[in-house]
């Protein structure tokens, strides 16, 4: 019998927005005392197949993840600055990859985002700062999604600020000069892409919403499979209802750091989930190899 330890089941490589590569993840987590880990870019599998493939060889259990950005009318973030207003993102946990109907669905999110990143550029050039998309695009060369923090480093290096949370608070988050709302798909269509990619559809972290458990309800009522309950951004008051909730529900729960490799987030390995958890997601539920 496997006993499982730590998982994190909530990473991004720079395939999206983080900063290490899927090796360089694996690596760390592994030196983090990580028993399992699940790479979930934003709206892209382009780092899959090396994440797993890593994983594989250091020993480390992984099944494929992604993280799609969705739409839900009504929905507001708690933080004001995370979330769009009706923005909801939620967990693909065991999705084929290379299932064509799903790679055309991330297609039409990868567009909608260079769409908005031209729009963004546009807005910070009639600010009278200097940058331009070929500039953008150098520094997310390895990244297959773009988003606002390839455009921020671009900034950072010019001087217009200190560092990427700064250039958000300033210029790209919401409500902020810069910024620019994107088109996204619709949160019923995701969980129909994921189920339709052999995935299970797992709403990421509700607490960064204003009513946590009117989001989760509404999701559940949309066939999720469960309920991302720790997250950096849930206190433990949230973290307890969603537990509460997705068991009267007989909902999954997971947990993940949404580690991107930015000094303001928690280290890798200091937030983690229960490797049961984990084990939950994959075929049989079991932990013996």
């Amino acid at each position: 019998m496997l006993i499982p330890g730590r998982a994190d089941m909530h990473v991004h490589s720079f395939h999206s927005d983080g900063q290490l590569s899927p090796e360089a993840l694996v690596q760390l987590g592994i030196r983090s005392g990580l028993w399992a880990m699940v790479l979930c870019d934003h709206d892209t599998v382009e780092g899959t197949r090396d994440f797993l493939r890593a994983a594989e060889a250091r020993g480390m259990k992984s099944i494929p993840g992604v993280e799609l950005s969705t739409q839900l009318s009504g929905v507001s973030s708690r933080s004001g600055d995370k979330l769009d207003q009706d923005e909801v993102h939620l967990l693909g946990y065991g999705v084929r990859p290379d299932d064509p109907a799903f790679q055309t669905f991330i297609e039409r999110n990868q567009e909608h985002r260079r769409r908005r990143m031209r729009l963004m550029i546009e807005r910070l050039q009639g600010l009278g700062l200097s940058i331009d998309e070929p500039e953008v695009q150098e520094v997310a060369a390895d990244a297959s999604s773009l988003g606002r923090p390839h455009a921020a480093k671009v900034l950072v290096q010019k001087g217009y600020a200190r560092d990427v949370p700064e250039v958000f608070d300033t210029y790209l988050g919401v409500g902020r000069p810069g910024y620019v709302p994107r088109r996204r798909n619709t949160l019923e269509e995701a969980v129909e892409a994921v189920y339709s990619a052999g995935g299970l559809p797992v709403l990421a972290h509700p607490g960064c919403h204003r009513d946590p458990l009117e989001v989760a309800g509404r999701a559940a009522a949309l066939g999720i499979a469960g309920i991302e309950v720790i997250h950096r951004d849930h206190s433990f008051s949230v973290i307890y209802q969603l537990i509460r909730f997705a068991r009267k529900r007989d909902l999954l729960c997971t947990g993940g750091s949404d580690f991107h490799g930015y000094g303001a987030e928690p280290d890798l390995g200091d937030l983690y989930a229960p490797g049961a958890w984990f084990c939950s997601l994959t075929d049989d539920g079991k932990t013996d190899e």
